[in-house]
């Protein structure tokens, strides 16, 4: 499956944010479920829009492209020498680990009691809200009102 295909950016989408190809769904929240120990299958019983083909080929990109297993530093130089601005992590670390202001983009932590979606969903609004102010080197958290 060609890139093209799987993975598309839009500024008019969610500010930029690469999404499967036809959908709004962030590539990223494939990688937070995978991540906070979702199957592939429940990803897709949970955005049912995103074919298993482009779930697997995505996958199979991030590999490819090599940015599987990096480290925090090496990730943020990606990131940044691949046009993006803004990172969307749940690292509450990141700020105390990283000079966010030399890696030329701003981050924004999510701060919830899991990294499921049920808990990070709550908090898309505000990020919406960020998005529009948010600048090169700032680090903002936006933090859960749910209890852990």
């Amino acid at each position: 499956m060609k890139t093209k295909a799987i993975i598309h950016s839009d500024p008019d989408i969610l500010g930029g944010t690469p999404v499967f190809k036809g959908t709004r769904i962030p590539i990223k929240t494939l990688l937070d479920y995978l991540e906070a120990g979702d199957s592939l299958d429940v990803f897709l019983d949970h955005f049912p829009s995103v074919s298993k083909e482009q779930a697997i080929a995505s996958l199979e990109l991030a590999v490819k492209i090599g940015w599987s297993g990096k480290k925090n530093g090496e990730l943020l130089k990606l990131i940044s020498q691949n046009g993006f601005t803004i990172l969307l992590t749940t690292d509450q670390n990141l700020r105390y680990e990283q000079n966010l202001q030399q890696a030329g983009i701003a981050v924004i932590v999510l701060v919830a009691p899991t990294n499921k979606i049920s808990d990070l969903l709550p908090l898309m609004p505000d990020v919406r809200n960020v998005l529009n102010t948010i600048a090169t080197g700032e680090f903002i958290e936006i933090i859960s009102t749910k209890s852990p």
